[in-house]
C-alpha cells in the first residue's frame, strides 16, 4: 500500500508539472503573437520581425511534445488511480491525502481533445 501511495505522489507532481508547462507553453506563443504585432505596428525592421517569426515558430513547435507527454504521463495517473480503487486496502488508501490530490490533479489536468490541429497557431 505505501508503494502505491508513494507512485500516486510522484506521478501527481509529473502532471502536475507537465501541465503547469504546457500552460507555458501556449503563454509563450500569444507573447511572441503580441510582441509580433506591436513590432509590424511599430514598423520594426524586417530582419527583427523574422527573427520574432522564427522565435514563435520554436515555441509553436514546443506545444505538441508537450501535449504528448502530459496524455502519457496522464494515462498513468489514471492507471495508478485505477490500481488504487482495485487495491485490497482500496478504502485505506483513499483515506490518503496523495490520493485525494491526485484525484485533484486528474480532474485539473486533463489533457483536452478540442485542440484545433493547428499546433497552437490560432490562425496566425
Amino acid at each position: 500500500m505505501d508503494a502505491l501511495v508513494k507512485q500516486l505522489k510522484k506521478q501527481t507532481g509529473v502532471v502536475s508539472r507537465l501541465a503547469a508547462d504546457l500552460n507555458a507553453d501556449r503563454a509563450e506563443v500569444r507573447e511572441c503573437d503580441e510582441r509580433l504585432a506591436r513590432m509590424q505596428a511599430d514598423g520594426a525592421d524586417a530582419h527583427d520581425v523574422k527573427k520574432q517569426q522564427e522565435v514563435r515558430a520554436e515555441a509553436v513547435m514546443m506545444i505538441p511534445h508537450s501535449q504528448r507527454r502530459l496524455r502519457a504521463q496522464f494515462a498513468e495517473l489514471e492507471a495508478l488511480l485505477a490500481a488504487a480503487d482495485a487495491h485490497a486496502d482500496a478504502d485505506a488508501i483513499k483515506q490518503a491525502p496523495e490520493y485525494a490530490k491526485a484525484v485533484q490533479t486528474r480532474d485539473r489536468c486533463r489533457p483536452s481533445d478540442d485542440d484545433d490541429g493547428d499546433g497552437g497557431r490560432g490562425g496566425a
